[in-house]
Parts: structure tokens; C-alpha cells; sequence
């Protein structure tokens, strides 16, 4: 099925992030099976006009973060970041704004944990590991929801899934989450097997590698509405706290917000 623009909503030369998997590349066509674009397309899957020598960027399975521009008639991708790969045979994409999160369950250090649909809370999704060594990484992500904490108590609730199951145990983990004065009442740890680890990071758009004894990562933090669909997406560590805390506040009452 392929998705409907919005054609009286498109600005014209604007690019427009999405997130997706490649289903297919032919010369300077490259179809992508793609989540909701806000305000330019619905979910479903699309033939995208692109450079030949971007498209060789690219094979069919690829999960992508891309650009695309509308120029005349035509919707043309205008840039390629690979952050995994599914097979075909996968029911496995990145999940768009507005879209429903399947209910997913890792365990915790006090029971399993839950999130996406079926929860009733709003909640907000990220992944990290307790010995990253990037600074702008996963130690700053640790203090930005440490102070998002007090600010959504009683309102929402915070899941952060090990990007390092092997070496982060759940008393691993509870001990990192101790010694950051992080509330438990409000954020849990999860932690879960790699394949599953690897479906997770697909939804989310997130990407994971290992490398001479690192991992390799980007960020992504997910909000989700008490019905578990995606109404807000963060790529990086930019995000304020108190623009955060609207959002979440706001998760339930207000329409999907937009990816950063």
C-alpha cells in the first residue's frame, strides 16, 4: 500500500525527516515502507527520487533516517543514515508520529516492565548503558530525566532499556540508578535479550553496534500517550527540561508532536 500525500499541506523545497525500511532500490528509486510524515504523508510505503550514487548508499532491509523534498511532482530523498537492518520477511519498521507501539515487556529489577500499548500511562522511552564514556551520551541523558523526574511524578512514567545487556545485570543496573538519586516510583530499567534489544531499537529508530569491545550508538527518547502511540521523538540530547516536561504533561490532551 502506498502512502497518501497531503498535497495542500506541503510546503514546497521544505525538507521533511522520516524514518523507515528500504524496500527496494532501483537506480534512482529508492522505496522506503515509512511511519506517518507530520503533515506530509501517512503511513505506508513510497518511491522516493534519489541521486544513483545515494541509492547505492542503500540496500533493501536497511533501516534509514532520511530527508525527503517536495520539488514539483516529484518527492526526492535527499539524504541516508543507515541505523540497522531487518529482513523483508520482518514486520519490522520504525514506528511514525501518531502510530500505536505493540506492547513490549523486558524484565526489571523489581518485576517486568511494560510499555507501549496496554500501559494506560503516559510514558516516555530511551535506551543507554551504565559505562558509556560519552559525555553527551547516555551520562547527560542520565541527568537530564533525572531532573525530568519531579517534574512528571504522578503523571507519567520513565523506561530506560540497556543498550549493554551482557554486562549490565539488573543489580547492575538498580546500583547505577541508585547511586544517581533516580526515583524509582518514576523510571525503571529494563533490560532484555539482544534479539529482542534489536526488534526495540528497530521501532524506536535507534541503531547499535559493537566494535573492538564498544558499543556504538545514537540517542533516541520516545514519548508515548496512555494509549501507547508515538506522539514525540528526540534524536540527540538538545531537548530542554522544562520543554520536555510540556511535552509529557501535554502527551494526552494535544496533537502528535514533532520529531527534532
Amino acid at each position: 500500500m502506498f502512502a497518501l500525500m497531503l498535497a495542500c499541506t506541503i510546503p514546497a523545497g521544505e525538507p521533511h525527516p522520516v524514518e523507515g525500511r528500504v524496500t527496494e532500490v532501483s537506480g534512482s528509486a529508492v522505496s522506503i515502507e515509512h511511519g506517518g510524515i507530520d503533515g506530509v504523508m501517512d503511513p505506508g510505503t513510497t518511491a522516493f527520487i534519489s541521486e544513483p550514487n545515494l541509492s547505492k548508499q542503500v540496500q533493501p532491509g536497511d533501516i534509514v533516517q532520511a530527508y525527503t523534498m517536495i520539488t514539483g511532482d516529484e518527492v526526492r530523498v535527499i539524504g541516508f543514515e543507515v541505523t540497522g537492518h531487518a529482513e523483508l520477511t520482518e514486520s519490522l519498521r520504525p514506528i511514525g508520529l501518531g502510530e500505536l507501539i505493540p506492547t513490549q515487556t523486558v524484565a526489571g529489577h523489581d518485576g517486568d516492565v511494560q510499555f507501549g500499548a496496554g500501559t494506560g500511562r503516559v510514558q516516555v522511552v530511551t535506551f543507554l548503558f551504565t559505562t558509556c564514556n560519552m559525555a553527551m551520551y547516555c551520562p547527560l541523558l542520565t541527568r537530564k530525566l533525572t531532573q525530568l523526574q519531579s517534574e512528571i511524578k504522578g503523571q507519567a512514567d520513565i523506561v530506560a532499556i540497556t543498550l549493554d545487556p551482557e554486562n549490565d545485570s539488573l543489580d547492575v543496573l538498580k546500583n547505577y540508578g541508585e547511586l544517581r538519586s533516580i526515583d524509582f516510583d518514576v523510571w525503571r530499567f529494563g533490560r532484555t535479550d539482544l534479539d529482542h534489544l534489536r526488534d526495540l531499537l528497530v521501532l524506536a529508530g535507534a541503531s547499535r553496534e559493537e566494535a573492538e569491545g564498544t558499543i556504538h550508538h545514537n540517542l533516541r527518547l520516545m514519548v508515548l500517550d496512555s494509549q501507547g502511540r508515538l506522539v514525540h521523538k528526540e534524536k540527540d540530547n538538545h531537548w530542554k527540561v522544562e520543554d520536555m516536561k510540556r511535552i509529557v504533561l501535554e502527551a494526552d490532551g494535544s496533537p502528535a508532536g514533532s520529531s527534532e
